[in-house]
Formats: structure tokens, C-alpha cells, sequence
């Protein structure tokens, strides 16, 4: 027999024929909650905002010393590159310098001065001399940093490879060595010994001064020399102490403390962080999001990121100290209520007895429900709610389910789109990183040549590459090839085939290739572009799958002669321009895709460029864009388009091609990546 349905107007209806019966004193009822209301809410206000304040002053302080670790950051990086333009004219910075001194005598201890010390006495200053004349520029930037920032930098030095450090300091007495030099060995300190493999700034962890300052830390910054070596290490250095002074101590009140932690949970102190309490919640402040409040024991606990150094700045605030203003108003809201409870104590117990029964018939499902609606919306979707009596809230919580199975679906599908799409990107930074920059390759260009390459990806991932470098000083190695396929699969054989190509072509200076190690399989002739292949590709069919291969096209151009050996492996005809001529399609054999069949022999063909000749290479995904009527653009277009500009440098060549291939398309999707190198052989 189904459960009489009541419906929650009909219980409504009985509540208020009650109250209505017994109004006079359901008012001072009605006072009586009122009243305690307004103290709950008066609690909950004033501690929300001051949390709200708290969380709010360490945001800002955090922001405040990020933004002035980054300005350290930004300096110790600009000091890093004008040393490096100073090796790139050293003669003339050299000739420019000035003799840079040993550290000042006790009798001037204390004094800033521009200083050099030696690693080790192995180290001959006169070995050194002509790099310290070079270096004596960075006083000029190193005493005016120091004056302005002193209150939190305490140094600024430059430690060469060479066994030389220049430094603004003003702790020089105690490092004075009896030969008039002063020697400190940084070879194996923290700071020089991760910049030497490191490529960007950086901040150590805290460590003790090795000159009895105290604990700092210390921003590094590698630079290079002319030829982009390693060459040393500009820092500043950071007493932690001072650090605190100017950059993170602040007072949120009475009994309240700040100190620091770096990334791994280590509580950075020092004299101005005052008395810090005796257990810290670490692991969980660890995870805390910026400026929100970790209650532990009495305490609060608020913290925020200090992104410069990977740190957090965390402030412990006693829990009286955030209640007091709501103890102030409670007491006030107390002696009220005790007062209203004197007066109107009896009507206030016979009301109670009876509104007690109501409202809990009333309240209590509302309330399973709240709570069931919360756990949902604080991330617990898997929770449902449980269905009692047969009224419209056991309608509700149905409806509630419904829609948690609905949200439940819906996280899922995110969850798997997000997933696909990381890897998507993870395979973008693949393919986009391993491709060569010709200007980080030949920052300066080249007497016998001049060339360009681009690759405009498309919306999926693809594998194209392609690839240039000198073999050695007679040699240019050019690679365009496309992999088959899309996805990560793609990006990551693109990677293999380019890694292989570049091996296989830069061992081919000699006569002898190993396949294996200790076993000699073939003898092939220097920079045979034919043997490249099938080496490479006897090495891509080991472990590749059948439905993955590569197509490409694999030149060695001799600078000197202007001899160029290609091969062919399945990819399309490049287009070549003698002097004074046309572009004409550079018709050869198409050998198998490299990946695809083992144990394949490769042909190759070779030119003989002059002086003003050209070469153009580029993948299927040029000629196969396609317009709205699903016209390709086509070998005979790219031709004529070529033969429109013949006298362009190869930068703007491709810029032009790429422009016309747009415009030919009208911005329609491309489904394949377009990838160019235009090449212009300038030897005489």
C-alpha cells in the first residue's frame, strides 16, 4: 500500500495554525532567535573579514617581494648579456678596461670597494689580467645597483671559468692573504656549480656565508663568451636577515609572526621573524591556495607564493587575536539574550516544546538535503542523496541525482578531452622545438650561401621537419621530409627520423659506417647521401610500425665546388633555378619512404651549382592545399609563382609563398603542416 503523500504546504498549513494559536508567544520566541541569529551572524561576519584581511596582506607582501626578486632576476640577466656583448668586442672593451685591485686592507674593512679575488694560487694573474681589464666595466653597474639596493643586496660579483672573481663587496679585510692576493675557490659552490648547467637565472637555497655574514641566498645567471661558451657566473648576493627587513616582515598584531618556507616544506627563519610557533602545518600550507586560512590548534595560518623564488610567505595569527571583535559583540548579544530568557522564560519553554516537534518534522529533511547538495558541490559527485517519505523534497533529492549522474557524465568527458588535448600540445612542443632557427645556426650568415625554412602547422599534429647544419667547414647538410600519420605517434617518429638523419649525416666524413656496435657492415664513400638513407632507414625499421614511414629529400652541398649529392626517399621533386633561368622541377627516382621496407638500397643524383643558383624544397602539404571548391594548389602554381619572384632573398620567397598558398585557401583549414626551405648558393 503506497505511503499517504503530505504534502509540505499541508505541514505548513498545521505550523501556522499553531503559531497562530499561540502568536504572543511565538513573537517573543521569534525575538529570542533573532537575537542569537544576529550573533551567529556577527561571529561569522567579523571573522570572515578578518580572515579576508589577513589573506589579503599576505598576498600583497608576497606580490610586493616577487615583484622585487624579479627586478633582482631581470638585473642579474641583463648583466649576464652585456658581459656577453662584452666578450663579442672584447678587444676593444679590453683595450677600454681598467686594473681591477685585491680586496682593501683592514684599514679599509667595511668600505664598498671594486675588488678581485683568485680561485686557487694555481691561478697566474697574469693569465687572468687581460679577461680583468674586460670585466672592469660591470663596476659601472655593480656601485650604483649596490647604492640603491643595499638595504637588501649586500654584493654583486662575476666568477669567470678562468679562475678570476670581480666583486663589489665591502668585506675585504679577513680575505687579504699575506702575498697581497686574496683567493676564495667558488669552483664547487652551489651557485657556480648549477650555472654551469644551467641556461637562465636562478636562486640557490639558503646557505651560510662563507665569510661569516650570516644565511643568504644568492641570484645566479650563466654567460657566455664570443663563441657562446660557458664562460662564468654573475650574481647577487641576499642576506636572509636583510631580506626579511625589506622585503616580507609586516605586523598584522599582538602575538602574530612571519616567516618563510621554501618549495620542499624547509621553514626559512631568521632573527626579525620573531617567535614562531612550535609545530607549523607544513604539508598542509604546502598545498593551501594563496591567501586563504589553515586552522591549526589555537592558530591561523595564511600563506602565498613568492614566484621569483619558488618560496611562501606564510603569517601565523593567534585565534583570539582574529575572534576579538566578535567576542566584543557577543558578550553585548549574551547579556541580552540572558535578560530576554529572565523575562520571558516561561512562554519561551512551553513554545519550545511544541515548536521543537515541528521543526524537526520540517527541518530535518531540508536539512539531509543541504548537506547531500553541498558534498556534491564541493566535488564529491559520486555522493547522492538519499530519497525519503514521498513529498516534494524526496522529489528534489531525485531531481538532485538526476543531476549529478548528468555532471558525473560531463567531468568524465572533460576529463578525457583535457587528457587529449595535453597530449596534442605536448607533441606541438615536440615538432616546433626540434626544428633548427637559421638565425641561432648562423648568427653571423655565410659567405657561399644564403637560406630560409618555415613550417606553418596545421590543425592536427603532423611530422613534418626539416633540417640544415654545416658537417664540417665544406659541407651543408639540408633535410625536408614529412612523417606519415598524425598525433603523438607522428610527433614522436619525427623526432627519431630527425635525430637519425643528422647522426647518420654528420658521421658520414668518414669512410666506414657501424651499424652496430663492434660490427662493421658496409664501407660507404664520404657524404653519400644514398648510403645516409639506407642506413637510416635499416635504423627506423628495427622498431617502427608498417603504417609509419617517412618521406624525404637529403642533400650534402660541397661550399667549395658547389657539388650537391641528393636522394629522393618517396617525397616530392624540389625545384631548382640556374642562374639566369627558371625554376624546373628536379625530376629523379623516387625511392622507397625511409621506415617502410628493410634492407633497401638508395640511389642519388648529383648537381653542380654555380654562383646565383637556386634550390626550393617543401612538403605534399603546400601543393595539396585546397581552396572552398577543393581545387589543390598544385606543382604547376607553386612553379609559376616561383618563376613571378625569381630574384627574392629565400626569407621573403617563403613569406611570398606563404601569403599566395592563404590567400588561395581563404583561411580554410588545412588538414596537412606546409613546410619550405628556399636555398641561394652564392659561392663565386
Amino acid at each position: 500500500m503506497a505511503e499517504k503523500r503530505i504534502s509540505i504546504r499541508k505541514k505548513i498549513r498545521r505550523i501556522v495554525l499553531l503559531i497562530s494559536i499561540a502568536s504572543l508567544v511565538l513573537t517573543a520566541s521569534v525575538g529570542f532567535f533573532s537575537m542569537m541569529k544576529i550573533r551567529s551572524a556577527s561571529k561569522e561576519a567579523f571573522t570572515t573579514l578578518a580572515r579576508q584581511n589577513v589573506g589579503q596582506q599576505v598576498r600583497s607582501r608576497a606580490d610586493v617581494a616577487h615583484s622585487r626578486l624579479s627586478g633582482y632576476t631581470d638585473y642579474v640577466q641583463f648583466l649576464a648579456g652585456y658581459i656577453h656583448s662584452l666578450y663579442n668586442d672584447a678587444p676593444l672593451y679590453e683595450r677600454m678596461g681598467s686594473e681591477v685591485q685585491p680586496p682593501l686592507t683592514e684599514t679599509g674593512a667595511g668600505e664598498y670597494s671594486f675588488q678581485r679575488m683568485l680561485a686557487t694560487p694555481a691561478v697566474a694573474l697574469s693569465d687572468v689580467k687581460t679577461e680583468m681589464a674586460l670585466l672592469s666595466h660591470l663596476r659601472e653597474f655593480f656601485m650604483p645597483f649596490i647604492n640603491q639596493n643595499g638595504s637588501v643586496v649586500v654584493c654583486c660579483y662575476a666568477a669567470t671559468r678562468t679562475g678570476v672573481l670581480l666583486s663589489y663587496d665591502a668585506w675585504a679585510a679577513a680575505r687579504t692573504a699575506e702575498s697581497g692576493e686574496s683567493y676564495y675557490n667558488y669552483f664547487d659552490s652551489a651557485w657556480y656549480t648549477k650555472a654551469k648547467t644551467a641556461q637562465h637565472v636562478f636562486f640557490t637555497s639558503p646557505y651560510d656565508d662563507s665569510f661569516g655574514r650570516g644565511v643568504c641566498i644568492t641570484c645566479a645567471c650563466p654567460f657566455f663568451d664570443a663563441d657562446d661558451r660557458f664562460a662564468g657566473v654573475v650574481c647577487m648576493d641576499m642576506l636572509i636577515s636583510d631580506l626579511y627587513d625589506g622585503l616580507v616582515s609586516f605586523d598584522v598584531g599582538d602575538g602574530s609572526c612571519v616567516f618563510l618556507f621554501d618549495a620542499d616544506g624547509a621553514v626559512i627563519t631568521s632573527e626579525k621573524s620573531g617567535e614562531l610557533p612550535s609545530q607549523i602545518p607544513v604539508q598542509r600550507l604546502l598545498h593551501a591556495d594563496d591567501g586563504t586560512l589553515v586552522e591549526a590548534g589555537d592558530a591561523f595560518y595564511s600563506c602565498a607564493h613568492i614566484l621569483a623564488t619558488g618560496w611562501r610567505l606564510c603569517v601565523y595569527v593567534p585565534k583570539a587575536l582574529i575572534f576579538a571583535p566578535a567576542r566584543a559583540v557577543n558578550y553585548v548579544i549574551l547579556i541580552s539574550a540572558i535578560i530576554f530568557v529572565l523575562v520571558f522564560l516561561f512562554v519561551v519553554l512551553a513554545v519550545c516544546v511544541v515548536a521543537g516537534i515541528f521543526s524537526v518534522m520540517l527541518t530535518n529533511p531540508v536539512s539531509h538535503l543541504r548537506r547531500d547538495v553541498d558534498m556534491i558541490s564541493s566535488g564529491v559527485i559520486t555522493h547522492r542523496a538519499d530519497i525519503v517519505g514521498n513529498d516534494e523534497i524526496s522529489d528534489l533529492s531525485a531531481g538532485i541525482n538526476l543531476m549529478a549522474d548528468a555532471l558525473q557524465t560531463y567531468t568524465d568527458i572533460v576529463t578525457e578531452k583535457e587528457r587529449l588535448d595535453t597530449e596534442l600540445e605536448v607533441a606541438m612542443r615536440i615538432q616546433a622545438n626540434m626544428l633548427p632557427v637559421v638565425e641561432k645556426t648562423f648568427p653571423h650568415g655565410h659567405r657561399d650561401f644564403e637560406l630560409a625554412a618555415s613550417m606553418m602547422p596545421a590543425k592536427e599534429i603532423g611530422g613534418d621537419f626539416y633540417d640544415f647544419f654545416l658537417i664540417d667547414s665544406d659541407h651543408l647538410a639540408l633535410v625536408m621530409a614529412d612523417v606519415a600519420g598524425k598525433g603523438v605517434p607522428a610527433a614522436l617518429l619525427m623526432v627519431t627520423a630527425k635525430t637519425l638523419i643528422k647522426s647518420q649525416m654528420l658521421a658520414s666524413q668518414g669512410s666506414a659506417v657501424l651499424f652496430e656496435e663492434g660490427d662493421l657492415l658496409e664501407e660507404t664513400p664520404s657524404f653519400s647521401t644514398a648510403a645516409i638513407c639506407a642506413r637510416v632507414n635499416q635504423l627506423l625499421c628495427m622498431d617502427n610500425s608498417p603504417e609509419l614511414f617517412v618521406t624525404a629529400w637529403i642533400g650534402i652541398l660541397e661550399l667549395s665546388t658547389g657539388r650537391l649529392t641528393g636522394t629522393n626517399a618517396g617525397h616530392e621533386n624540389p625545384a631548382f633555378k640556374r642562374a639566369g633561368l627558371r625554376y624546373e622541377l628536379i625530376k629523379t627516382e623516387h625511392n622507397p619512404p625511409l621506415g617502410s621496407l628493410p634492407d633497401i638500397t638508395y640511389s642519388e643524383r648529383t648537381l653542380t651549382l654555380s654562383g646565383g643558383d637556386r634550390l626550393f624544397l617543401y612538403t605534399d602539404g603546400l601543393v595539396e592545399s585546397k581552396n572552398e571548391a577543393t581545387d589543390e594548389f598544385g606543382t604547376a602554381r607553386l612553379l609559376e609563382l616561383l618563376n613571378q619572384n625569381l630574384l627574392l632573398r629565400p626569407d621573403m620567397l617563403l613569406k611570398t609563398v606563404k601569403a599566395a598558398v592563404q590567400d588561395f585557401s581563404n583561411d580554410i583549414t588545412q588538414y596537412d603542416d606546409i613546410t619550405m626551405l628556399s636555398l641561394y648558393y652564392a659561392h663565386e
